[in-house]
C-alpha cells in the first residue's frame, strides 16, 4: 500500500478544512519543525492534510498502535500465549521422577488464577509429588527493559522488567489491612510467591494513616526478603502498596510453588531457574485470554508491559528464539510495515514495544498508512477499532473530547512522555467518510496547548463536510 497521494486541487470545502487545520497547528506553542500531522481519507486513500507529514519524530505510546496492529495481523485476533508444565521424567504412582519444569512463552496476560488453574490441571494429570519445580523463561533474551528507557523510570510500574515468564504484569501488591492500635497490620502479597519472605515492620495506629514503603532486603536460602514497613490506620480501608517484581521467572516459580501445595501436590525438592530439556513431556498447557482482549487493555489503559512483551514475542516467532527487541523491531518493520502495509518504512525506528523509548522515531504519514491498512482489513477491523480509546467515554480519551462533536465518534491511541504530546487513530466526518489521522507534537513549549490543538483538529475532522 504505497503513501497517499494528496487531494487534487483542493477546492472548497476542503480547503477550508486545511486552512483551519494549517492554523491551528502554526502556533506558537508548537515547534514547527517538531510537529507532523497527516490526514488520510478512508474512502478515497487520499492525503487530505498533510504538514510535515513525513518526518519522523517520537511517538510516545502512539507506537502501541502499530506494535497491536503487527501482532493482530501476524498472530490473528483470536491467538493466545501459553504457559506450559513439562516433566523430564515418568509419573509412577502419581509421583514424578524427575524435574518439573515451569516455562513461559511470554504471556503478558499471567497471573494468580490461571497459576492455581495449572496446578489444578497438574494434579488432574495425576501427578501428587514432584522433587524440584524450575522456572524457565529463556524464551527471551535477559534483557528486563526496553532500549532506551529512562534511568529516572527504574522501580515505576509503568516501566515493569520484560520476561518470558511474568506474572500480574511484573507489578506486584502488598495488600494491608489494620490490625489492633499498636500490633503489626495484616498484610497478604499478590501474588502469593514463596519467593519473597516478607519481613512485616507496619505498624497499626488510631486514625487514617497509610505510609507504607516496600523494599528489598537480603536474599537468605533462596527467598528473597520483602521488608514492609510504616504505619497504617485502624480507619484506614484495605490498600494496596505496590512495587516492581525484581525476579520475575523466580517469583512466578514461587507463586506455582504455593498453589501445588495449596492443591495438595507434595514438593520435596526445591525451586531454580534453568531452561527445559528438549526430551521433556508436556504435562500442562494453559492459554491466555484471546489477543484481542489482551490488546484492549493494551491501549485504552496504555500498559507498557504488554507491548514490550509482544515486541519480544513477535522476535522468538518470526526471527527464533530467544526473542529480542531487536528482532521484533524488524518483524515489525519488514514482514508488517513493508510487506504487509506497503509502505516505505525509511526512517522508521523501533526501540521498543510501548513508545516509554525516547529512541523511538515514526512519520505521522506512516502512522496513517499503517491505520489505514487495518481499516481495509475486513477480518482485523472491528477488532483493531475495538481496542481503542473512545473519545469521552473510555481509557485514556475517558476525560478528553467530552461534550464536543468528537465525544463517542473519535477513536484514538493517546501517547505522552516528556517533550512528546501524540494523538493518532480514526474519526468520521459529518458525511459519514472515515479518516485516519495521526498528530505528533515534539519540543512543544506547552502541554496544555499541544493537547488542546490535538483536541479542535479533531473536532474538526468529525464536523468536516464535503
Amino acid at each position: 500500500m504505497p503513501l497517499p497521494r494528496a487531494a487534487a486541487a483542493p477546492a472548497g470545502a476542503l480547503d477550508k478544512l486545511q486552512s483551519q487545520m494549517a492554523g491551528l497547528v502554526n502556533t506558537p506553542a508548537l515547534s514547527a519543525q517538531n510537529t507532523g500531522v497527516a490526514v488520510i481519507s478512508l474512502q478515497s486513500g487520499e492525503l487530505l492534510y498533510g504538514g510535515n507529514a513525513q518526518r519522523a519524530l517520537m511517538p510516545a505510546s502512539n507506537l502501541k498502535l502499530l506494535t497491536s496492529a503487527a501482532a493482530m495481523t501476524l498472530l490473528g485476533p483470536d491467538f493466545a500465549f501459553r504457559t506450559a508444565l513439562y516433566g523430564d521424567g515418568t509419573v509412577t504412582g502419581g509421583i514424578l521422577s524427575g524435574s518439573l519444569y515451569l516455562k513461559g512463552f511470554g504471556d503478558p496476560d499471567l497471573n494468580q488464577k490461571r497459576i492455581d488453574e495449572i496446578a489444578e490441571a497438574l494434579l488432574i494429570r495425576g501427578v501428587r509429588q514432584i522433587s524440584d519445580l524450575v522456572a524457565d523463561d529463556s524464551f527471551f533474551d535477559e534483557r528486563r527493559f526496553g532500549l532506551g528507557w529512562m534511568s529516572r523510570y527504574a522501580g515505576l510500574s509503568y516501566s515493569a522488567p520484560i520476561g518470558a515468564l511474568s506474572i500480574t504484569q511484573n507489578v506486584a501488591k502488598v495488600w494491608l489491612k489494620a490490625g489492633e492500635p499498636g500490633k503489626p497490620a495484616q498484610l497478604r502479597l499478590e501474588p502469593d510467591s514463596d519467593y519473597y519472605k516478607v519481613v512485616n515492620g507496619v505498624r497499626t495506629v488510631p486514625g487514617y494513616a497509610n505510609s507504607v514503603g516496600v523494599r528489598f532486603g537480603k536474599l537468605v536460602d533462596g527467598r528473597r526478603e520483602l521488608v514492609v514497613s510504616g504505619v497504617f490506620g485502624t480507619r484506614t480501608p484495605t490498600d494496596a502498596a505496590s512495587f516492581n517484581i525484581d525476579e520475575p521467572a523466580l517469583v512466578v516459580g514461587g507463586t506455582l510453588l504455593k498453589s501445588l501445595r495449596k492443591a495438595g501436590v507434595i514438593v520435596t525438592g526445591r525451586m531454580t531457574a534453568n531452561k527445559t530439556p528438549a526430551t521433556a513431556t508436556p504435562l500442562v498447557i494453559n492459554a491466555s485470554r484471546p489477543l484481542v482482549a489482551i490488546l484492549t487493555d493494551f491501549n485504552k489503559h496504555s500498559i507498557n508491559f504488554i507491548g514490550e512483551q509482544l515486541l519480544k514475542y513477535l522476535g522468538a516467532t518470526f526471527r527464533g528464539e530467544p526473542g529480542t527487541g531487536a528482532k521484533g523491531a524488524d518483524v515489525i518493520r519488514e514482514d508488517f510495515v513493508h510487506r504487509l502495509v506497503g509502505t516505505d518504512p525509511a526512517g522508521m525506528v523501533i526501540a521498543d514495544g510501548s513508545g516509554l523509548s525516547t529512541l523511538n522515531r515514526i512519520s505521522a504519514v506512516q502512522f496513517a498508512s499503517v491505520l489505514r491498512y487495518m481499516y481495509s482489513q475486513a477480518e482485523y477491523r472491528p477488532d483493531f477499532l475495538a481496542a481503542l480509546p473512545i473519545a469521552g467515554v473510555d481509557g485514556t480519551l475517558a476525560n478528553r473530547f467530552k461534550a464536543t462533536p468528537a465525544q463517542g465518534v473519535l477513536r484514538a491511541k493517546t501517547g505522552f512522555i516528556n517533550g512528546v504530546c501524540t494523538l493518532s487513530g480514526y474519526t468520521t466526518t459529518k458525511d459519514d467518510e472515515p479518516v485516519a489521522f495521526s498528530f505528533l507534537m515534539n519540543d512543544y513549549k506547552d502541554l496544555w496547548a499541544a493537547r488542546v490543538v490535538q483536541e479542535r483538529l479533531g473536532i474538526l475532522l468529525t464536523l468536516f463536510h464535503r
